[in-house]
């Protein structure tokens, strides 16, 4: 009766090193919901130049993005504006910046900013939009 419950034990045993080597070869897990799309959308930002990414401080947004920025060129920047609630001013982004990435804030927030920017949003993620904008050359 012993010898059976030491082949339970290896077999947990080993099944539980399995596991680990499994979640240790993955990009993301099924546990991080917020920030599971992290590294698509770090390639994507990371693919563009002139990048900012604007977030808000509500709920978990200030973790997100800061797990995103592990993920994220030097040269990317990121800005956290206080939490929108229902009414907000979209910030004045530098005009530097082209592409603009806007993570996880409100729908309602999403129509002042191409308002303002006259220009239209990508969705490239779960709740993370691109918005294009052409760069100024001078003459």
């Amino acid at each position: 009766m012993e010898k059976n419950g030491n082949g339970d034990r290896t077999f947990l045993i080993a099944i539980g090193i399995l596991s680990c080597v499994v979640s240790s070869q993955a990009e993301t897990w099924w546990s991080k919901v917020v920030s599971y799309d992290n590294p698509k959308i770090a390639k994507i930002i990371n693919a563009s130049e002139n990048s900012i990414v604007v977030s808000d401080a509500f709920a978990t947004n200030p973790g997100n993005v800061v797990s995103l920025s592990y993920l994220l060129n030097e040269n990317v920047r990121l800005l956290l504006i206080p939490e929108v609630g229902s009414s907000l001013t979209v910030p004045d982004i530098p005009e530097q910046f082209s592409n603009i990435f806007i993570l996880n804030l409100p729908e309602h927030y999403l129509n002042q900013f191409q308002e303002k920017y006259r220009s239209n949003l990508t969705l490239i993620g779960e709740k993370t939009w691109h918005l294009s904008r052409p760069v100024e050359v001078e003459g």
